[in-house]
């Protein structure tokens, strides 16, 4: 990827949820959003029409266009090769998050297409919604994205939110990071090298022992922490067994110890055979303070790979935190 010029651009629109985002198979505008400058999408291909568009995609388009006039004014080719979405709290127990992401995507790459005349796919980077304090339980919205990730090639999964326990917004370093990871990724993607975020792969049971086997970005696997991860509620200890559960199969604990057993493989030791049990990585969560008071539960873990490309510094010269985080997941044994 080198000897490359890059073009940077954002139409964010904060507190929106995803009917504010999308196309439209109407002029009407959606729910809770006012917006001029509605766009007939078959002016850039006819199996649009009757497809609309504003706000927040529109801009998208505006911008692409605009950066192709920029770019061409200087002799110089364009191409869009990837697309941040960051989004999903707002949709969370709406369902159907994952068909509505399905059609962005799709709508994204139609459109794209036809202002660049590029071939090449518009990948999109999405990450794992895993807020903390936000509400209390399991996101299921997050499935949701885990289904389009499954579905479509173009959709790739970055990262979980959890390590920087955002109350609303990240801390200044915590952003940093975030956008390192983004980065990390897309440069893996967009060089046809493999790009997978921390997550288990595979396990083997001997006796009261589990050997989960890890995908791993850098190894080896470490439990930590980044500090300064929230403006307002930072986290700095590891949790607990590094947020692992193990329970049987009447759904009583017998996870009694874990250690990192290699560069990719954590070993979970256990009062009893698991067989027939499940493990939970981030599921049992913590007491913590949510949004408007009140208690919720914080759902994370602490085990992140060790990436020593820490290249990106503070004036002090402090390296901000670049590890990947695990996914949270559950699995059957």
């Amino acid at each position: 990827l080198t000897g490359l010029r890059y073009v940077g651009t954002c139409a964010g629109l904060g507190g929106a949820n995803i009917d504010m985002l999308t196309v439209k198979p109407s002029q009407g505008a959606p729910d809770g959003y006012a917006y001029a400058n509605t766009v007939d999408l078959s002016v850039y291909d006819a199996s649009l029409s009757g497809w609309y568009s504003s706000g927040a995609f529109a801009s998208v388009l505006a911008q692409v266009r605009r950066a192709k006039e920029l770019t061409e004014a200087r002799g110089l080719t364009y191409k869009v090769a990837a697309v941040c979405w960051i989004q999903g709290e707002s949709n969370n127990g709406g369902g159907g998050y994952d068909a509505k992401l399905l059609i962005i995507v799709d709508a994204l790459n139609v459109c794209i297409k036809a202002i660049t005349g590029q071939t090449d796919d518009v990948n999109v980077f999405v990450e794992s919604i895993t807020y903390n304090d936000i509400e209390s339980g399991h996101y299921a919205v997050d499935d949701e994205v885990m289904t389009a990730v499954a579905t479509d090639s173009r959709i790739h999964l970055v990262m979980p939110r959890y390590q920087y326990n955002t109350d609303v917004h990240h801390s200044p370093s915590a952003t940093v990071s975030r956008a390192y990871t983004y980065a990390e990724a897309i440069y893996k993607v967009l060089s046809a090298r493999a790009w997978t975020p921390l997550q288990p792969l595979s396990h083997t049971i001997v006796g009261n022992d589990i050997y989960l086997n890890f995908s791993v970005v850098n190894p080896p696997l470490q439990f930590a922490m980044p500090a300064s991860n929230s403006q307002t509620q930072p986290l700095s200890t590891i949790i607990a067994n590094g947020g692992f559960s193990v329970l049987n199969g009447a759904s009583s604990e017998i996870l009694t110890a874990v250690a990192i057993d290699g560069p990719t493989t954590i070993k979970l030791s256990c009062s009893e055979s698991p067989v027939g049990g499940q493990i939970n990585y981030g599921q049992t969560g913590e007491t913590g303070g949510v949004m408007g008071g009140g208690t919720g539960t914080r759902l994370r873990g602490s085990l992140c790979d060790t990436n020593l490309r820490k290249t990106l510094t503070r004036l002090s010269g402090e390296s901000y935190e670049t590890n990947n985080y695990s996914i949270l997941f559950t699995r059957q044994l």
